[in-house]
């Protein structure tokens, strides 16, 4: 599982400890403090990590205040988007229903094109036809109009 990276405030560099520890996946406590009693007294380390605690604390609350403004911009933002949603709803609702229409309006219109090319076809035999009774010459239906 992949960690998220966060940016700890600086603390002074005064302390007596590397504020990067606390991040650390293997960090241990015991392993912690351990470290820092060899290089200072307990109270010391005491003194920094409280220090370090108020700094946390301070950086924390600016955070929240500064997502919590960010979320009231947002629910400002969106206080017209509900009018402008419905405005799109009738036009899309229209352009649906074309959609949906569409399909048999394409299908009608086959159809008579359909239609018309075999009534075009039926007059131009029965042109045809007439022209070869007319003419004299003989049409290949002859033998069944006789």
């Amino acid at each position: 599982m992949e960690r998220r990276r966060m940016n700890l405030p600086t603390g002074p560099d005064t302390l007596c400890f590397d504020k990067d520890e606390f991040m650390k996946e293997d960090f241990d406590v015991d392993h912690f403090v351990s470290d820092c009693r060899k290089r200072v007294q307990l109270e010391e380390l005491r003194d920094d990590l409280e220090l370090y605690y108020k700094l946390l604390k301070t950086a924390m609350v600016e955070l929240i205040n500064k997502d919590y403004a960010d979320f009231v911009n947002l629910s400002t933002n969106l206080v017209g988007m509900d009018r402008a949603l419905n405005q799109l709803s009738v036009p899309l609702g229209q352009l649906r229903e074309e959609v949906l229409v569409s399909p048999q309006i394409m299908l009608n219109s086959l159809q008579k094109h359909n239609m018309l090319v075999c009534l075009g076809f039926l007059s131009l035999v029965s042109l045809w036809f007439v022209f070869c009774m007319v003419s004299g010459c003989n049409p290949p239906l002859q033998k069944c109009c006789k």
